[in-house]
């Protein structure tokens, strides 16, 4: 089987859909938002004096997710391989946001990923 880019995989879906849910491939912000609903239930009840680094992150939705529910970590690092992703998650989140390979990579201290 052929490994896909995905460098051109999800800028498709950028150009197509924009920076939205549909844009990583969500089939909408419901689905999105039960997805991010279920990963805040793995997490301890506060968040504050925590570092999460959301591998994958996308436009940093799941930071966006926390901080509309004053849930937002202590320290919140986002890590995706598109860089167009990384742009747009930097300006949305306000929060460290890495481009790079969480496979190949080194990836940062955090408390949870």
């Amino acid at each position: 089987m052929p490994r896909i880019d995905p460098q051109a995989f999800y800028c498709r879906a950028i150009e197509r859909y924009g920076a939205t849910p549909e844009g990583v491939h969500w089939n909408s912000q419901h689905a999105q938002e039960c997805r991010f609903a279920a990963l805040r239930r793995l997490l301890p009840e506060r968040l504050s004096a925590l570092t999460l680094v959301d591998v994958g992150c996308g436009f940093g939705d799941f930071y966006g997710f926390l901080a509309r529910r004053d849930e937002a970590p202590g320290r919140y690092i986002g890590v995706d391989v598109v860089a167009a992703m990384v742009a747009i998650a930097r300006e949305r989140t306000g929060c460290e946001i890495l481009q790079g390979d969480a496979l190949r990579d080194a990836l940062p201290r955090a408390d949870y990923y």
